[in-house]
């Protein structure tokens, strides 16, 4: 399918474009480029890759001119994901992926120091245009180095505020929200609408960085591997191409892997990074800082209030939750920032978290980009009529290659039936499972880099001393339910980041 046949399908890009009044310029060519992660086959809501654009060519805008938008717009071979962050009835709905200029936030040991995020409709950055919310103007300075520099509007000579609202096109925002096409709607496109484009100079390199792209991997089937692609296309009324325009983001790969031995149900992961911790925190409170990883400390099963995780293009965060920065109290940022052991960037950690105005008359929800509902659940259903099953509520992991070596911990929760729910311990040493039942654990920490498993006790008392039991990773949902990203009065539920369907199950008998 051509960029053109596809583009035509989204008219309202094409009605955004047609506002645009941009001078000429000499071509801009964008080298696409990824890093393909791995995915569970079972699961809704995979994070893929992040796509990195390096463009160069092209004429930077002259001081006081608009920056000519685009639109760029990406495909997926199954079905987004991403979480919708605010459902607007009248207009597109507004997702956590992003659009980042430039790596704002990352800085260099020994080079310039980072940029300070700003995104589009925060309160340095007015999204109160014609072309509605999330879509900002930027006038250049003539310098083109500037143009992404995050620097908030001043009140001052046209960038003036009139009443409690300050004039669109004000400030240099380097971050931007994908918005879902509403017409006709689709389930694996993501725009980036209107986003200001400036060349850099001659010789120089731009920087486009998308993120935060869910997928849903079960819906390419079990087994695996199974490649996840994505099909650029962009839309702009200079000359900008991008090579090559189609990228494997993801491969699936089975996640849970189980089996018996005697008063043991042995699971253990189908790759390295298939059980993830929710977020940095996680590492940081049950675990040693110092070289990656961070050796575990036994017994510990802290769950931390989120941090930020706000530093683009950083590989090892190999958590649930995606690049996010939701406040700068209880969520801030870690210190140091990113964390000893991640890299020597130097980033700022007090400016501007993401955060919707609400200029535009709609907030964007844009403060939930990136944000899980939980670390990686385990759920253990169990079918033992007339017997009476016993599990321990922590359990712990260990590398495939090193079982005398602890490297990690899961811990029993409360949950609803599918698994999911706020992170509540269960009481007590065990939990019992009398006839049909479930235990689903959280993962508090694992090691992304090494295969790891963790043998659950299991106690089986009854005429047969036996136990049916079918492991999954959780919260599952059936079907089409788990695609559902937004509330509705049939599907109340299936907003939990990550979801997982039911694919190709396996039945374990434990004795």
């Amino acid at each position: 399918m051509s960029n053109s046949r596809k583009l035509n399908s989204l008219p309202f890009g094409a009605i955004l474009l047609a506002f645009f009044v941009v001078p000429a310029g000499a071509q801009v060519t964008c080298s696409a480029s990824t890093a393909p992660r791995l995915a569970r086959t079972a699961g809704n809501t995979e994070l893929v890759a992040d796509i990195v654009l390096a463009c160069t060519g092209g004429t930077p805008t002259p001081a006081g001119l608009l920056v000519p938008q685009i639109n760029l717009t990406v495909f997926l071979n199954t079905n987004l994901t991403s979480l919708v962050t605010e459902h607007t009835a009248a207009g597109p709905d507004f997702s956590e992926a992003l659009l980042l200029v430039d790596e704002p936030n990352l800085g260099g040991a020994n080079g310039p120091p980072a940029t300070p995020l700003l995104n589009c409709g925060n309160t340095g950055a007015p999204d109160n245009g014609p072309l509605g919310p999330g879509v900002c103007e930027i006038t250049s300075t003539g310098n083109p180095a500037q143009t992404y520099d995050g620097t908030p509007f001043v009140p001052s000579g046209t960038c003036a505020v009139i009443g409690a609202i300050p004039n669109y096109g004000c400030g240099r925002p380097n971050a931007f929200q994908g918005q879902l096409p509403s017409s006709p709607p689709v389930d694996n496109v993501i725009n980036f609408l209107g986003v200001p484009f400036d060349p850099p100079t001659a010789g120089g390199t731009r920087i486009l960085r998308i993120t935060n792209i869910r997928s849903n991997a079960a819906a390419l089937g079990g087994g695996g591997p199974h490649a996840i692609n994505v099909d650029l296309a962009v839309a702009s009324s200079t000359s900008m191409t991008i090579t090559p325009t189609v990228l494997t983001v993801a491969f699936s790969n089975d996640g849970l892997i189980a089996s018996a031995l005697p008063g043991i149900l042995h699971i253990e992961e189908g790759f390295a990074s298939a059980w993830e911790y929710r977020n940095i925190a996680f590492a940081l409170a049950n675990a040693t800082p110092g070289p990656i990883p961070y050796p575990y400390i036994v017994g510990d099963t802290n769950y931390p209030a989120d941090a930020a995780q706000n530093v683009p293009g950083l590989l090892f965060y190999n958590t649930e939750e995606g690049f996010q920065w939701q406040n700068n109290g209880v969520n801030a940022p870690p210190s140091p920032n990113p964390p000893t052991g991640y890299g020597s960037g130097i980033v700022t950690t007090g400016n501007y978290p993401l955060f919707s105005a609400a200029y535009g008359g709609v907030n964007t929800g844009i403060a939930s980009d990136g944000v899980a509902s939980a670390g990686t659940r385990i759920a253990l259903v169990f079918g033992a009529i007339g017997e009476t099953v016993v599990v321990p509520n922590v359990v712990y992991l260990h590398p495939v290659g090193a079982p005398g070596v602890t490297s990690g911990v899961m811990v029993a929760t409360l949950t609803d039936p599918e698994g999911a729910g706020v992170f509540t311990p269960a009481p007590g040493a065990t939990s019992t499972v009398h006839n049909i039942g479930e235990v689903v654990y959280e993962v508090l920490y694992s090691n992304p880099f090494v295969l790891e498993y963790a043998d659950v006790p299991v106690s089986v008392s009854g005429p047969l001393h036996v136990a049916a039991v079918l492991p999954l990773l959780a919260p599952f949902y059936i079907g089409p339910d788990a695609k559902f990203a937004t509330p509705t009065t049939t599907h109340p539920t299936p907003t939990a980041i990550p979801r997982f369907a039911i694919v190709d199950p396996k039945v374990i008998l434990v004795k």
